[in-house]
């Protein structure tokens, strides 16, 4: 006798049921690890008045779709590491972690279809992307240096617009990886070198009367019409120094590290709000469990 098989419809109707369920787990579950994080709808002072923002991603001044998520880590958490070192670990725990990676996946199926330069990022003025040196995976990114401006990360759809590290705070560090492949960057765009990308930073606006430092990475485009272009900036800020405990005054104030992750998304060719207030909250959820991957990999031996 044929065992009878249960019927179909209910099962479908349960699969999405069962996908969000696991999806609102995962977001709170990952959420609730870091209940210090502060979100705004803003973002910080330092990419406001950014080259990269006001002359590259958004020059016209369209409406920004903008927020940032932060959070203040103590000396003993961030231990001996300089800003870079946090930077790489951020930028690598953003694009590595598991929240990722439906993103990537999507990613790689838009290009193995042929649909991929929908997706480029490329704007005037910078090198084209096409021509420029690509790490096509996130385990290129190492948790000590940051890719050098110019370069291009995973299918060519985001690209290092600037970068600044303060002084002493480098890991004075080279892999030989991206040291070869900026030298020959160079060597088809000499005109770069009296391009911005090789001239020195200006001196970026101060956070909480501190200087930062900081990766801007851009994503869309502003070319061919293209109505969709932004750029995420990783800051981390040295705090001063906190007061001595007065119920230990032998013991002196320790200083804290403040690391951000700001956001902001336009739509380069026409001054109109680039999401409606729907995909914008989840553009807002999904960016704050990237942001938690990456103090994941900050805080992570």
């Amino acid at each position: 006798m044929a065992s009878k098989l249960p019927p179909l419809r209910p099962i479908l109707y349960a699969i999405p049921a069962i996908a969000a369920a696991t999806v609102a787990s995962y977001i709170t579950v990952k959420v609730r690890r870091y209940p210090l994080i502060v979100e705004t709808k803003t973002i910080t002072n330092s990419l406001a008045d950014s080259h990269s923002l006001t002359k590259v991603v958004n020059p016209k001044h369209h409406q920004v779709l903008s927020d940032t998520r932060t959070i203040v880590l103590s000396k003993e958490q961030v231990g001996e590491m300089k800003d870079e070192e946090i930077l790489s670990r951020m930028v690598r725990g953003f694009y590595s972690g598991w929240s990722f990676f439906p993103e990537k996946c999507l990613v790689r199926t838009l290009w193995e279809v042929g649909w991929g330069s929908m997706i480029r990022c490329e704007f005037v003025g910078q090198i084209p992307y096409n021509q420029s040196p690509h790490l096509a995976s996130p385990s290129s990114l190492t948790r000590t240096v940051l890719p050098p401006k110019g370069f291009m990360l995973f299918g060519r759809n985001f690209m290092v617009l600037d970068s600044y590290i303060l002084p002493g705070q480098e890991t004075q560090k080279t892999l030989p990886i991206f040291a070869k492949r900026r030298a020959e960057l160079l060597a088809t765009f000499p005109e770069l070198s009296s391009n911005p990308i090789e001239e020195p930073n200006p001196e970026p606006v101060a956070q909480h009367g501190q200087q930062s430092s900081y990766v801007d990475i851009a994503y869309g485009s502003n070319l061919h019409g293209c109505h969709f272009a932004g750029i995420h900036r990783f800051e981390v800020t040295r705090l001063p120094q906190t007061p001595p405990n007065p119920q230990d005054p032998g013991k002196e104030g320790e200083g804290t590290v403040e690391i951000n992750y700001s956001s902001a998304s336009c739509d380069p060719n026409s001054d109109v709000m680039v999401f409606g207030e729907g995909i914008a909250r989840f553009h807002r959820l999904y960016a704050l469990v990237l942001f938690v991957d990456c103090v994941d990999e900050v805080l992570r031996c």
